[in-house]
């Protein structure tokens, strides 16, 4: 069901889906859509009150959300592009060998993919891969670095993707996930 309520000047259009759940969410897609999921029996009028409730931060993201699109940058996977890593701009150069694989390295201000293939989305996925080893790597020498000052120790790191591009790190301790964002890895 598709609802909508005019906020100042702007109008805010939002999807409804009814589910079998005890609490109302409101999701602000990367596309700027806004998707609402409510439970069972919840009355037009009510969902319609809650997420005007809500107006200013969903119009708080749909901005945010545009400007990210704005600024994202779409990057080729073609020798003589650049990649950042760590703050630092870096050109690709591809190779091509006989190999099953596609390895990735960084060697002399540059990342080296030695590859078989022209595919781009193969070359990307080796190039995200490394970007997840990097970065756990890194995240997990900080941790063991900060260990000396906390008693407690974490279950597991987790390296994810964002929804509007780059990764995230997350610890878990005690089967419980904390910290929210520690690192953030852009991936071009």
């Amino acid at each position: 069901m598709k609802l909508g309520f005019q906020y100042g000047t702007k109008y805010i259009d939002f999807n409804v889906v009814f589910k079998e759940r005890k609490t109302m969410s409101i999701e602000v897609e990367p596309s700027g859509e806004v998707n609402v999921s409510s439970p069972l029996g919840v009355t037009e009028d009510i969902i319609l009150d809650k997420v005007k409730s809500k107006a200013n931060w969903i119009v708080q993201k749909q901005y945010e959300v545009q400007s990210i699109n704005i600024n994202k940058i779409n990057r080729e996977v073609v020798s003589g592009e650049s990649y950042l890593y760590l703050g630092r701009n870096y050109s690709l150069q591809i190779e091509d060998i006989n190999t099953k694989d596609i390895n990735v390295k960084l060697f002399r201000g540059k990342f080296i993919i030695s590859t078989y293939t022209r595919e781009q989305d193969k070359i990307k996925l080796a190039l995200e891969n490394w970007y997840r080893e990097k970065t756990l790597l890194r995240v997990k020498e900080r941790v063991n670095y900060f260990k000396q000052y906390f008693n407690i120790r974490p279950k597991g790191i987790k390296v994810k993707e964002q929804k509007k591009g780059g990764l995230v790190v997350h610890l878990i301790m005690n089967s419980y996930l904390i910290g929210g964002v520690l690192w953030h890895q852009p991936i071009y």
